[in-house]
């Protein structure tokens, strides 16, 4: 990232925040850097942020397991990939915030923010680790057979030097969702 960059945005912050006029629909940067200054040795302020920390990370983690086992599954097995496909585009296509207001009505709001970055992050890792399995290149799958390599190094030679791009830009892009649709369920 460009210092430059961040200082642009920085002054074009500012600007509109001094341009509005109004701290409560747009608060300036200098306001939030001196509430945070303020925050800074309270213990509460760390406590809150530590355990939504804590439960964003479970929910994303979480996540990154079932998407795994269920990608792997899915790639196995034709009926559980059927079974998984219309469940992940209802996902995928449902606002985040519609989502937190119904689990609100079937959880408890301490474990809302772990099922929402959960449930975010799930249909990304699921589709990545399917495509990686699908797009395996057949002929180290032949290779593979025919120097009989075990369970083990069959896993370490093939099958998690393919996953790895997929799961590394799946993981990217959806530790981002992790913490936005966190925060959102955190704040309703």
């Amino acid at each position: 990232m460009r210092l430059w960059a961040v200082a642009v945005w920085l002054i074009v912050w500012q600007l509109g925040a001094m341009a509005l006029g109004q701290e409560i629909l747009l608060v300036s940067p200098v306001s939030v850097l001196l509430r945070l200054l303020e925050l800074i040795p309270h213990w509460d302020f760390w406590s809150a942020i530590l355990f939504s920390f804590w439960r964003i990370t479970l929910g994303f983690l979480l996540a990154c397991l079932a998407g795994t086992a269920l990608g792997v599954l899915s790639s196995r097995f034709g009926p559980v990939r059927d079974l998984a496909a219309p469940l992940m585009g209802v996902i995928k296509s449902i606002p985040v915030a519609s989502f937190i207001i119904i689990c609100l009505i079937w959880m408890s709001s301490a474990r809302l923010s772990i099922f929402i970055s959960f449930l975010m992050v799930l249909p990304i890792i699921y589709s990545n680790v399917l495509q990686s399995i699908h797009s395996v290149d057949r002929q180290m799958l032949e290779a593979v057979k025919v120097f009989r390599l075990s369970w083990p190094k069959r896993v370490l030679y093939l099958w998690l030097p393919q996953l790895k791009p997929y799961l590394l830009s799946a993981c990217g892009v959806s530790l981002g969702i992790s913490w936005k649709a966190g925060i959102a369920a955190e704040i309703i």
